[in-house]
């Protein structure tokens, strides 16, 4: 396969391609003028009816009918959000439907040219060609606006910024607190007696509490929460229950928290030993070594 032929082909298309878009604008933005053309007159002559200067008289169509056009813009670049995709619609729809009034009433000679009628307007009338100019200033203010806060919504974020964003999602992704959760809410919920633990919940002080082969995990550990050991504990005994093999990932995710607790819970409860039962025997006489549990 020739590439300069692929290429070439490539290069054909584009430049059809542009030019029929360009036939295409040239075509539309002609048909938009002569309507245009067509709609002055009669919105010149209803605003001459109600006793509009000449001058302004000749302005207030080009907020009319250019709100139309602004209006139609807006619902094609809000397309991708839905409430203000369908105001911009409503806007356009209703600047176009009271054009038409104008030059269907211009149409019957009600309003004829030189704003000449054959009595006062009807006051409902006059109300709506008066709101006209009024309303194509704060309807196309606020579509403006929509459009302006779109584009700032689709503007690509830096480098700097994305990587603070992604960083800033990960945390909260990891940190049960930042998404509401508390170590209860991934704990079972396992009413043990309290005799079935030993008495001593509370972290002892003493260096000699927390010595264990895994040292580097144990600096640390005098820190305990009491409430958190409580909670290694029955978590510890329920993976016994369960059958599962007790491991420290499978005891972080029974106790919910994070990887930090969870290594300094399993170190410190392999330095102390297993739960005891009722009747006070307990599983473990020694601390639970790195060679019974998985790490």
């Amino acid at each position: 396969m020739n590439p300069h032929r692929t290429t070439s082909a490539a290069d054909s298309w584009n430049v059809g391609a542009l030019v029929s878009l360009t036939l295409l604008t040239s075509a539309v933005a002609s048909i938009v003028v002569i309507g245009f053309l067509g709609s002055y007159g009669p919105l010149r002559d209803a605003f001459l009816a109600i006793h509009q200067s000449p001058a302004a008289a000749s302005r207030d169509p080009w907020a009319v009918d250019g709100l139309i056009a602004v209006a139609t813009a807006a619902a094609i670049w809000l397309k991708n959000r839905q409430v203000a995709h369908i105001y911009a619609v409503t806007v356009g729809g209703v600047a176009t439907a009271a054009s038409l009034l104008l030059n269907f009433l211009h149409g019957c000679g009600v309003i004829r040219p030189g704003g000449q009628t054959d009595g006062p307007l009807h006051p409902l009338l006059v109300l709506i060609i008066t709101s006209l100019p009024v309303g194509a200033i704060g309807f196309g203010s606020h579509l403006l606006i929509a459009c302006v806060r779109n584009f700032r919504a689709r503007v690509p974020h830096t480098g700097d910024e994305s990587r603070t964003a992604h960083i800033e999602q990960r945390d909260r992704s990891e940190d049960p607190k930042a998404l509401g959760f508390r170590p209860a809410d991934h704990a079972p919920d396992r009413s043990l007696p309290s005799s079935r633990f030993r008495i001593a919940a509370l972290v002892p002080d003493g260096p000699r509490a927390y010595r264990s082969p895994d040292q580097s995990r144990t600096a640390g550990m005098a820190e305990l929460d009491p409430a958190l050991v409580e909670l290694g504990r029955k978590a510890l005994a329920g993976l016994a229950e369960d059958g599962v093999p007790p491991t420290r990932d499978t005891l972080r995710a029974r106790m919910g928290v994070g990887n930090g607790k969870a290594s300094a819970v399993w170190t410190y409860l392999r330095a102390v030993g297993g739960p005891e039962h009722a009747d006070g025997t307990s599983d473990r006489t020694a601390p639970i070594h790195s060679d019974e549990l998985a790490p």
